[in-house]
C-alpha cells in the first residue's frame, strides 16, 4: 500500500469540540488528553463499509483498551438524525459511541468526505497522524477473512511504544460519501 505523506491534512491540529452521541451524552475530545491516541471512525447510516467492518471496530477498541486508546465514531452526514444513528447503532449493536456532527461544522474542519474512513489523532499535539482505511480487509467491491496489512494497527502500535508517525495516508476502502460537506 502507498502511503502519501504530503498532504494538507499533514499539519492539520484538531480544535477542542464537544459533540453528543447516539445517546445524548457529550463528548469533550480535548478531555482525552491523556490517551496515547484517539480514534474517529466515520459513520454512515446504511454504510455497507462500516458495517462490515464493526468486528474489527471491536476487536480494534477491546485490543487497545487496556493502552487507553479512544475509539469513538462520528456521523456527519445530514440525513441521519440523532435519533435515526440511534435506531441503526441499536440494530447493528454498535457499541461505540457516535458523534452526531448534525451541523457538519466538526466534518468540515476535518475534511470528511467517506464513511468507513478512520483518523487516529495524537493527544499531545491533537495533530492527525493517520487517515484513511482500517486495513486491506474489507473494499468495496471485495471481503477477504484476514487483513494482511493491518494500517490503524500498525500506527497505534507505534504511538503506544511512544514513536509518534509522520503523517500516513491511504485510500479509504468506501463508496459512500458524507452529504455535501
Amino acid at each position: 500500500m502507498l502511503f502519501t505523506t504530503f498532504n494538507v491534512f499533514a499539519t492539520q491540529r484538531v480544535d477542542d469540540f464537544v459533540l453528543l452521541d447516539q445517546h445524548g451524552v457529550a463528548h469533550q475530545m480535548h478531555y482525552h488528553k491523556d490517551a496515547p491516541a484517539v480514534v474517529l471512525i466515520v459513520h454512515g447510516n446504511g454504510c455497507q463499509i462500516v458495517q462490515s467492518n464493526l468486528e474489527d471496530y471491536r476487536a480494534l477498541r477491546d485490543d487497545y483498551a487496556d493502552d487507553g486508546v479512544k475509539i469513538m465514531m462520528i456521523n456527519s452526514n445530514l440525513q441521519d438524525t440523532r435519533e435515526s444513528i440511534g435506531i441503526e447503532a441499536t440494530e447493528w449493536q454498535v457499541d461505540f459511541p457516535i458523534l452526531d456532527d448534525s451541523t457538519q461544522a466538526i466534518g468540515r474542519s476535518l475534511g470528511l468526505t467517506r464513511t468507513a474512513e478512520v483518523i487516529v489523532l495524537n493527544p499531545l499535539d491533537w495533530s492527525i497522524v493517520y487517515r484513511g482505511a482500517l486495513s486491506d480487509r474489507v473494499h468495496y467491491e471485495r471481503q477477504k477473512n484476514e487483513a494482511s496489512e493491518s494500517f490503524v494497527r500498525n500506527v497505534l502500535d507505534s504511538m503506544i511504544a511512544g514513536d509518534i508517525p509522520d503523517y500516513q495516508e491511504t485510500s479509504s476502502r468506501s463508496e459512500e460519501h458524507t452529504s455535501e460537506l
